[in-house]
């Protein structure tokens, strides 16, 4: 299985922490040369982003980080696409993988069915039940695209659906409600959450970006939003 580690040329130490835990465990890997959003040009963006779908589909417009996750993933999905795998291994540069890793990905390899779009997540930002057995469940959806395993169909649907990108890289819901993608949880996790851990900064989603938060709107403006939801649901429904 081929395994892709998704870097911003300027996070070097994350690379090399990457490098270093993929290396112990013994673990060939490609780097994937990140998109940083907020280097993008106005062109750019345009030709790469449909910002109305975006909308549609989220109910906010994309900030610079998620669209240069969701480029970044699109190009690591390219890639494999293009080496003749049938399955690859997709990690982002803030992983911290536990030893039984390498075991998980080959356990995982072996479970797959590699004709259907398959995605099994090695992280947990669910909290579903882990009680350190082998397993492979379903799930309907996660919050993070920081390690997972991704079969060559599922990857071409995303591809030939959400690019021009129309929302983030961990919309495994969506994509899962539209039939795109069979999402499932691999059990014992062997990658833990980073998210908590102190000091932890995200390149997607800065300390200090303004974030839309609905529970903090006036009533009139919040059902404007929340008419505009339904509209943009309705319309996503149509045009994704």
């Amino acid at each position: 299985m081929k395994t892709f580690v998704i870097n911003l040329d300027k996070n070097t130490k994350r690379m090399a922490f990457m490098a270093e835990q993929l290396n112990r465990l013994g673990i060939e890997f490609e780097r994937i040369e990140a998109v940083y959003g907020k280097e993008l040009s106005a062109e750019e963006k345009r030709l790469a982003v449909n910002r109305f779908r975006w909308w549609c589909a989220r109910g906010t417009m994309p900030r610079d980080g998620e669209i240069g996750c969701a480029l970044s993933h699109i190009a690591a999905y390219r890639d494999f696409i293009a080496s003749g795998e049938d399955c690859c291994c997709v990690l982002e540069d803030d992983c911290t993988l536990k030893d039984g890793f390498k075991e998980q990905l080959l356990r995982v390899e072996g479970w797959l069915e590699l004709e259907k779009p398959q995605v099994v997540l090695l992280t947990n930002y669910t909290k579903e039940r882990d009680d350190g057995t082998w397993r492979i469940v379903p799930s309907r959806g996660d919050s993070s695209s920081e390690a997972y395993v991704i079969t060559k169909a599922a990857a071409r649907n995303i591809v030939e659906r959400c690019y021009p990108v129309c929302m983030p890289s961990d919309s495994w819901r969506f994509w899962v409600s539209r039939g795109w993608i069979e999402l499932y949880h691999a059990f014992p996790t062997m990658v833990p959450s980073t998210w908590q851990l102190p000091g932890y900064a995200s390149d997607v989603c800065p300390q200090g970006e303004e974030i839309l938060r609905v529970s903090k709107m006036g009533w009139m403006k919040k059902c404007v939003w929340k008419v505009g939801r339904i509209v943009g649901k309705l319309l996503s429904s149509i045009l994704i």
